[in-house]
């Protein structure tokens, strides 16, 4: 039995850390023929990772009960599901995702790095496909620094991250590849070729907490002039969280709620499913889509679907400009956004092969040193 422990936003009903986990697990499977995976999570919130039975995905049966508990549930996680976490695991891999920006995370992470290397002083610790900060203070720095000088291997998916680190000389090997999400697709064997585009669906992906009523009229008339202009065309809206506390079906509401009566039978709503590959294919049926989700992007690179970022945080930013090599035409920032979205329509259904997946094959392929460590 190989046992690998993993640690990041598992369970928190969300497409972009469900396709993360996912890719991780399948390399893990072909690779060193792990069987058995223990996530920090609530088990039965997991997403569908992989489709073999001889595989096993554990978790918590009663993470969510005590977490909701301040004291006694913080210290039953941290004395008890900690030690249960780490026990026997020959690998133990932190990511992907925004998961080094916060001091007591970082302390939580040393924590669990000291508790492995108690239970197994050989295991091997890594950090897959993570952003390191933005940080509020200088002291989330310090301590995420901390953390990830324990690591073995740290692989990075944004130039900014690398950068900090090299700052900071860290002795442990990092190196600099893309979002390990866009290897879903090659994983599943999904073909993938240069759209021919049908006209049918355009998509929407929103975010819960970053949608004010300004942002959600912009995006609306941006949506009016696409059914004006394309009488053949559908909205996909798709929740990409269905967490409890950042559900985007809020946001979707509050859009269809902005759109005009007369357009409102020509869009469709597509929830969360934990089915990954079913959330891709979604991605792959539009024409395009206008992603705040930074996941929503990263799914619509390595699916060719041309996209339009709003970008909610650095993050998004990261991606589109240092891996989808994105100019400031395709970010949306202020009040030209209805122009900006049409013009691009257009630009995107005259050209089948799109300028931005010039380099699609590099990139996937680089995608692929998130696990050089193995």
């Amino acid at each position: 039995m190989k046992k690998v422990g993993i640690f990041g936003w598992n369970g928190k009903k969300n497409v972009g850390d469900d396709a993360m986990t996912s890719v991780i697990v399948q390399k893990l499977v072909n690779e060193i023929k792990a069987d058995t995976f223990f996530l920090w999570g609530h088990e039965a919130d997991f997403a569908e990772y992989i489709k073999d039975a001889n595989i096993q995905i554990k978790g918590f049966w009663n993470y969510n009960f005590f977490s909701r508990i301040k004291i006694f549930g913080r210290w039953y996680l941290k004395e008890f599901c900690s030690k249960r976490f780490v026990k026997d695991n020959q690998l133990l891999i932190f990511g992907g995702g925004s998961i080094f920006h916060k001091k007591s995370l970082s302390q939580r992470y040393l924590r669990i790095i000291k508790l492995a290397k108690k239970s197994n002083r050989l295991v091997q610790i890594a950090a897959i496909s993570v952003s390191v900060g933005p940080f509020e203070n200088q002291e989330d720095e310090v301590w995420a620094i901390k953390a990830l000088s324990k690591f073995d291997f740290i692989s990075v998916r944004d130039t900014r991250s690398l950068k900090l680190l090299k700052e900071n000389k860290l002795s442990t090997k990092v190196v600099e590849s893309p979002d390990v999400a866009l290897l879903f697709p090659p994983f599943l064997k999904m073909k993938i070729v240069d759209k021919k585009y049908q006209r049918k669906y355009f998509g929407v992906s929103l975010r819960f907490g970053f949608l004010d009523d300004s942002l959600a009229n912009k995006i609306a008339k941006s949506c009016e002039e696409i059914f004006r202009t394309y009488p053949t065309y559908r909205l996909k809206i798709i929740n990409f969280s269905a967490f409890i506390h950042e559900p985007d079906s809020n946001c979707t509401a509050k859009l269809i709620g902005s759109i005009l009566e007369c357009y409102q039978n020509r869009i469709d709503v597509i929830e969360y499913s934990p089915n990954v590959d079913e959330m891709y294919r979604h991605v792959l049926s539009c024409d395009f889509m206008i992603c705040m989700r930074l996941h929503a992007a990263v799914i619509s690179y390595a699916t060719k679907t041309p996209f339009l970022i709003i970008p909610y945080r650095s993050k998004c930013l990261d991606f589109g400009r240092d891996i989808a090599r994105l100019n400031d035409d395709y970010f949306l920032f202020d009040s030209d956004q209805t122009e900006k979205v049409v013009s691009k329509v257009k630009f995107i259904s005259k050209n089948e092969k799109h300028p931005h997946f010039d380099e699609w094959g590099t990139v996937i392929e680089k995608a692929y040193q998130n696990f050089d460590f193995l």
